[in-house]
């Protein structure tokens, strides 16, 4: 084209390429009206984000840079990522209204060091406003990530946990589930949200995905036809020591007759002075009944708490492996409180811990103890107003070899198996590991591995992974074989099995699969039991139900039994649980009750006696804790703690029962809040019955 005649060299060209420039500018100037609407729809689905951070607290001295992602419900990247300069506020412009969860990603010049996430909802053309969000430092830059489970089903009205496992360079494995972003490829199906929890929402399935920049993890979500029929919670109706916790459970029952383990997804409430975590840790404070309340969906489900005012008497710490601990080698403590009702608790989580030579052993708030240098140490725990020690001996010896067990196993695909790390000593002995440990997976696609050495198998074919003792750097791989078996098959052992209230009993399940094969899947299964005396506590780390039936004081059960489930998949299998029965007859003539223990046929085994003034009644607490009779000669009431063994052991200063004439009867109410007490001449005495059993 050309403008006044040809172009000519130099200055034509310029004056033309200037008005072929305006042409240009009035053309595109002329065709802004019919681009506005576009343009403010655009500007529309945009938002800000404000961020305000105190450096001192929020963010470590060693960050220089933060880096801003966000992502929509699909874990898809829809805004940055943005790098800007440390300070104490952050202004995100245009940012998508799609943008769900927003990642911070900590650096100090070009390496990460700590890492963010969480929910945003944006509104339009406003701005959202964030102060000091959540993050969590780390020691080196992350390596890759596993999420778990690996696969897995949910019920159409259920919610699901999801772990993200990350590895970092140094080997160090570290649970991000709080800090990444989650995100669901089919958000319809099953929608994802901070911290990896997952809400079913209709039939099919979906990719979960877990996501920190430009790594990320994935793990395959089906939802089924089922439903989730009622709630359980466990334990129910029990009795605790003030100032103790207790872990709650909650199982979902599916309307196939399945169960799955919902304690991480429900809401969990209480009442009065006690608290409660997300997870169902139960913290009570003070003397008297608090509800406990899990809720999923439209369902509840709740039970009654009891806390007494019974004390702790006696704190018993202990060592797994002895007392004997390698060099640079650590070891979890057991701490067990001993109460003045009698009862015992592990209080582990409630001790302040410390050691009396930190240079010899260190142990940290969890009671973890990790040898420094040859020597004796003694490691002191406290607990309210008691204390207890355990002596320990770091030995010279030193971790120069690992070794996993078992050894080249065989497991069906969607099974898991738990491995152990065996240390080789200086001196030729072996030592099973716990702590210290990092465990990585090789082939991500085949199998998970948890921090704790739990591996699941996620498709066919050989599962390689790689443990490393931190302190030694010792380093043992090995290979798990995933098979493409079905299971065909459970079955619970004993099948059978007398217990004593106070008492726990240990349950396997074992699996049989369709290529007859026999795998111990007790940490699988989901345990349950009819009796709600009878539960099932979580005891391992990583929050798995391993089978030890908790029984309560107060436990009963009729000659036939109480019914122990094991639950996997659509397969359930049962064992029964008979509870010892104890009978009390009083003998005023020679001042003494006799505890008997009832057999299954009806007859009586002797336990022994107790030496009481004249009894000639007596009334047991409906919970079978608490035992007392009424004496003849001066009357008053005698209060009994019944032990495990069913033999009674008096408490506090006998009770005086007012009026005259003879001591007739003594009754229980049956919610154990009252006792009454009858003497000649039609006269009743009411007692109020305290929490700790006293009057």
């Amino acid at each position: 084209m050309f403008i006044n005649g040809p172009l000519r060299p130099f200055g034509g060209i310029v004056k033309n390429f200037c008005l072929l420039s305006l042409l240009i500018i009035l053309f595109v100037c002329g065709c802004g009206t019919s681009s506005d609407e576009p343009n403010s729809a655009k500007a529309s689905s945009q938002s800000s984000i404000l961020i305000s951070q105190v450096l001192a607290r929020a963010v470590p001295s060693e960050v220089t840079h933060q880096r801003f992602s966000g992502y929509d419900v699909r874990g898809g990247l829809v805004y940055g990522p943005t790098v800007v300069t440390k300070g104490p506020s952050t202004l995100l412009n245009n940012v998508p209204v799609d943008v769900v969860s927003l990642q911070i990603e900590q650096l100090a010049e070009a390496e990460l060091v700590g890492v963010g996430s969480l929910d945003v909802e944006l509104q339009s053309g406003q701005s959202l406003q964030i102060q000091d969000p959540p993050t969590r430092g780390l020691s080196a830059p992350v390596q890759f990530l596993q999420v778990t489970p690996g696969e897995s089903c949910l019920a159409l009205n259920g919610a699901l946990k999801f772990t993200a496992t990350a590895t970092l360079t140094n080997k160090e494995q570290v649970d991000l589930s709080d800090s990444i972003v989650w995100g669901s490829s089919r958000p319809e199906v099953a929608r994802a949200s901070t911290s990896g929890k997952v809400r079913a929402q209709t039939n099919g399935e979906t990719t979960i995905i877990g996501r920190l920049g430009q790594i990320q993890a994935t793990s395959l979500l089906k939802v089924s036809q089922e439903r989730i029929a009622s709630l359980q919670i466990s334990p129910t109706n029990i009795v605790l020591a003030d100032d103790t916790s207790q872990q709650m459970t909650a199982l979902a029952q599916l309307s196939d007759g399945s169960f799955q383990d919902v304690s991480r997804v429900v809401r969990w409430d209480t009442t009065g002075s006690a608290s409660i975590d997300e997870n169902g840790l139960l913290l009570v404070n003070d003397p008297g009944t608090v509800e406990v309340r899990a809720s999923l969906a439209d369902m509840s489900v709740s039970t009654d708490i009891t806390t007494t005012s019974a004390v702790p008497v006696k704190l018993i710490l202990s060592d797994p492996e002895g007392g004997h601990l390698p060099l640079a080698t650590s070891r979890r403590l057991i701490a067990d409180a001993v109460f003045s009702d009698s009862t015992q608790q592990n209080v582990a989580r409630r001790v302040s811990w410390s050691s009396s030579n930190p240079s010899v052993a260190e142990v940290n708030n969890e009671g973890v103890v990790s040898a420094l240098q040859p020597g004796e140490v003694d490691i002191t725990g406290q607990f309210a107003s008691v204390s207890g020690a355990v002596r320990l001996t770091v030995s010279s010896q030193t971790v120069v070899g690992l070794r996993v067990e078992p050894s080249a196993p065989t497991i069906a695909d969607d099974t898991e198996i738990q491995l152990q790390a065996v240390a080789i000593l200086s001196d030729g002995q072996e030592r099973v590991l716990s702590e210290g440990l990092s465990w990585r997976s090789l082939t991500p696609e085949r199998s998970t591995l948890s921090p704790f050495g739990l591996l699941t198998g996620v498709n066919p074919g050989e599962a390689n992974f790689e443990v490393t003792h931190l302190n030694s750097r010792q380093t043992a791989g090995g290979g798990v074989s995933i098979s493409a078996a079905r299971l065909t098959a459970l079955a619970v052992f004993p099948s059978d099995a007398l217990s004593t209230p106070g008492t726990t009993r240990q349950y396997k399940a074992m699996a049989t699969f369709s290529d007859s094969t026999v795998q111990d899947v007790t940490n699988r299964v989901i345990w349950s039991s009819d009796n709600p005396k009878i539960f099932f506590p979580d005891q391992t780390t990583d929050r798995l139900l391993d089978g030890r039936a908790q029984i309560q004081l107060g436990a009963t059960s009729d000659s036939l039994g109480s019914t122990i489930r094991a639950s996997l998949d659509s397969f359930s299998a049962t064992a029964k649980l008979r509870i010892d029965q104890f009978v009390y007859l009083c003998d005023a003539s020679s001042n003494q009750v006799s505890s008997y223990r009832m057999l299954p046929n009806g007859g009586l085994s002797a336990l022994g006696t107790t030496t009481v003034s004249a009894p000639v009644a007596m009334a047991i607490s409906p919970d079978g804790r608490f035992a007392y009779t009424l004496s003849r000669n001066s009357p008053g009431i005698t209060a009994f703690i019944i032990q495990p063994t069913g033999v009674l052991r008096s408490f506090g200063l006998p009770v005086t029962v007012d009026g005259s004439g003879r001591s007739i009867d003594l009754e229980m109410a049956p919610d154990g809040r009252f006792l009454y007490a009858t003497r000649s001449g039609g006269r009743i005495s009411q007692f109020r019955v305290n929490g700790d059993g006293t009057l």
